[in-house]
């Protein structure tokens, strides 16, 4: 319990009125009876969509050059919440060969209108991927590793004027 509602908590009890709500309970270890399971794709979460409620998904992460809009680290995680993925990109970029250079700055998505979210466009409108046909975090990742190679190819024609 946080600690504010906690003092408040103890506060009303001192003063002889009821606390609000009902008292806090430990955590179980069981399932909840009407916890949901996806029977098809364990390793997915629900997660909410834009304008379309809760799906069943993963979360796509890019890590892209500001200039030439190639990706240089992409990534798929299970959490819903991606705000807390700076580091793992940041090892990704340090993990790359010493021969493409270093990332002299980072600019970290915080919403629309970023570095990233043209190639994002790209790879949904343009690319028409909208959804993983594989199951399981493994081979889902691998998939998104290939819509980003399509998506190098596509990129590297365009970059020659061809």
């Amino acid at each position: 319990m946080k600690p504010q509602l906690q003092a408040e908590r103890e506060r009303r009890q001192n003063a002889g009125r009821r606390p609000p709500g009902p008292p806090p309970t430990p955590p179980s270890p069981e399932v909840a009876p009407k916890a949901q399971v996806n029977l098809t794709d364990a390793d997915s979460r629900i997660m909410r969509v834009q304008g379309q409620g809760l799906e069943q998904c993963y979360n796509a992460q890019l890590a892209v050059d500001r200039e030439s809009r190639l990706i240089v680290a992409p990534g798929l995680i299970q959490e819903v919440n991606d705000k807390q993925q700076r580091a793992s990109a940041l090892e990704k970029l340090r993990a790359l060969p010493a021969e493409l250079g270093t990332v002299p700055a980072l600019v970290a998505d915080n919403g629309f209108m970023s570095t990233v979210e043209p190639v994002i466009g790209i790879i949904q409108s343009v690319m028409k991927f909208r959804q993983f046909l594989l199951r399981g975090v493994h081979h889902v990742s691998g998939e998104w590793d290939w819509v980003c190679l399509a998506y190098h190819v596509r990129r590297m024609h365009r970059m020659q004027g061809t």
